[in-house]
């Protein structure tokens, strides 16, 4: 089965499955939205999507497990951005698809 001109295997398959997985929550898609050409600290991240600091660093764990997000220490506040590419051409898809005029 081909999809584009990717060719579809069960490896592709999964991985695919593991990122979809991983950005099917709506707190975990906002974040990565946020994080999208942004450094910011879990503080940060919770104040702008008004969810409290222990929820957000659940998610951002979440999003560091599966690769999504990486992290940076700066002496006691940690960091993170999304350097994800598969992640950035899901979310331009997402926008392109549901904001399209």
């Amino acid at each position: 089965m081909a999809i584009g001109t990717t060719q579809l295997n069960e490896e592709t398959a999964e991985l695919s499955a593991v990122l979809l997985s991983a950005m099917a929550h709506p707190i975990r898609l906002a974040i990565l939205m946020l994080l999208t050409g942004e450094e910011l600290a879990v503080n940060a991240v919770a104040s702008r999507l008004g969810i409290s600091r222990a929820l957000a660093s659940q998610h951002l764990g979440r999003l560091r497990i599966q690769r999504l997000v990486t992290t940076r220490r700066e002496k006691r506040t940690v960091y993170y951005s999304s350097q994800s590419q598969a992640a950035g051409a899901v979310l331009r898809a997402l926008n392109k698809t549901l904001f399209m005029a």
